[in-house]
């Protein structure tokens, strides 16, 4: 069998109030960009942004599961000493790393939902983050554990 180097497989869990569910899943890199590759000079740190694809099914022998599925974007930083860490790749934009943007269905059920998570900041969350630098979830929201 061929083994695929863009595609990787995760495990975790999902969390909606006090139901904690497990899921495993595989991410698809679909697009890779060196965002550093119009610096002539070998000036660091170097900036990547990966993007794709991901499908992660819940156990279905836990309660309210189903499958996630969506599109991913996450960006990257290289030091000088080669070293690749998480970072922003622009200040302005540190709250909006790691963006996952989908759909959660239940199994058996043919309707889905918008299931959106990233880091500091839900990507399309409408009115639901009032946050200027980031997550801040609106007082209207508070009922629904936020």
């Amino acid at each position: 069998m061929k083994a695929f180097d863009n595609q990787y497989q995760v495990f975790g869990h999902s969390t909606v109030l006090n139901n904690r569910c497990d899921f495993s899943g595989i991410l698809i890199i679909e697009s890779y960009q060196n965002l550093s590759s119009d610096v002539k000079s070998a000036e660091y740190p170097k900036r990547f942004q990966l993007s794709g694809s991901y499908k992660l099914a819940e156990n279905p022998h836990q309660k309210h599961v189903g499958i996630f599925e969506g599109q991913f974007q996450s960006h990257f930083i290289q030091n000088a000493d080669a070293k690749v860490e998480s970072g922003p790749i622009d200040p302005f934009q540190a709250d909006r790393n790691h963006q996952y943007r989908g759909n959660w269905k239940e199994y058996g059920s043919k309707k889905d939902k918008p299931c959106n998570w990233g880091e500091l900041r839900i990507p399309d969350s409408g009115d639901l983050d009032l946050g200027l630098h980031g997550f801040s979830p609106n007082p209207k929201y508070q009922d629904k554990g936020w």
